[in-house]
C-alpha cells in the first residue's frame, strides 16, 4: 500500500493539503484533532519544522517596489515571517500572496514588524501547496537601495 505522500501526489488525488493549526482557544479534543495535520481523514506522519528562504539578489532602489517569489517543493504551512533587523528599516510590505489569497489588508506594513527580535512575527497563513509560491511585495522607503532577505518558518510535509 502506498504511503500518504504517494497517495497525495497521485493523479486525481482528493484535494489540497491543509496542515492543521491549533488555536489556544480550541477545546482540547479539537486541538488534538487539528494537531494531527490532517489530509482528508488521514494524519501525516512525516513532518519537519523548517525555514523557507527567500532571496533573489534584486536591490530595490529608493522609492521602488519589488515582488519576491518563493516556491515550495512540498506542502508548507508558514508559522512565522522573519526579516533581518538590519534590513527592515525603510522596507514596507505591501502584500503577501499565497495562491489567490492576499494576506495584507489596507496600507503597507512596516517590515520591522517581522524582524527576528519582534514579538509579533508569528502568522496563521494558509498552507502553500506543492509547487505553489508565496509572493512578498516590498517597497523601499529608505534613501538607499535594499536587497531584501526573508525566511518563512513553518511545517513541511516530506516524502519518504
Amino acid at each position: 500500500m502506498p504511503n500518504m505522500l504517494d497517495r497525495l501526489m497521485a493523479p486525481g488525488s482528493v484535494g489540497d493539503v491543509d496542515i492543521g493549526d491549533v488555536d489556544i482557544g480550541d477545546p482540547v479534543e479539537l486541538a488534538d484533532k487539528l494537531a494531527a495535520k490532517m489530509y482528508t481523514d488521514r494524519p501525516f506522519s512525516r513532518e519537519d519544522e523548517v525555514d523557507l528562504g527567500g532571496y533573489d539578489g534584486v536591490a530595490i532602489a529608493p522609492g521602488a517596489s519589488h515582488d519576491l517569489a518563493v516556491q515550495v517543493d512540498n506542502p508548507f504551512k508558514p508559522l512565522a515571517v522573519v526579516i533581518p533587523s538590519w534590513q527592515a528599516p525603510g522596507l514596507q510590505i505591501t502584500n503577501i500572496k499565497i495562491a489567490s489569497v492576499n494576506l495584507v489588508e489596507g496600507n503597507a506594513i512596516p517590515a520591522d514588524l517581522f524582524t527576528e527580535v519582534s514579538t509579533q512575527n508569528n502568522v496563521r497563513y494558509p498552507t502553500i501547496q506543492t509547487s505553489g509560491r508565496v509572493i512578498i511585495s516590498f517597497t523601499n522607503n529608505s534613501a538607499a537601495p535594499i536587497t531584501p532577505n526573508v525566511a518563512l518558518k513553518g511545517r513541511r510535509i516530506r516524502g519518504a
